[in-house]
């Protein structure tokens, strides 16, 4: 392992990231993909730190990590994205 130790660096901290969504194979080129990608966009948390009550999932506070396919489309991909 200590052929690698140049390549290491010391781990980052995002303090503020709350959450971590994982996702893989969206395939956004279905609607019914994009339905359920819009409502966990859109979907309330039910955190009760919220004064409104109307955060989505996804907010400044969660990172999201996307493996795979998503679409095959440019104008889908940047819809996702």
């Amino acid at each position: 392992y200590d052929r690698f130790r140049k390549f290491r660096a010391p781990p980052h901290h995002a303090q503020h990231i709350r959450r971590i969504l994982l996702l893989s194979d969206l395939h956004t080129d279905y609607p019914a993909n994009q339905d359920w990608l819009y409502n966990i966009c859109t979907t309330s948390n039910g955190d009760d730190d919220d004064d409104d009550g109307d955060a989505s999932l996804l907010d400044s506070q969660t990172m999201i990590l996307i493996a795979g396919d998503v679409s095959h489309d440019l104008d889908i991909l940047r819809w996702t994205f």
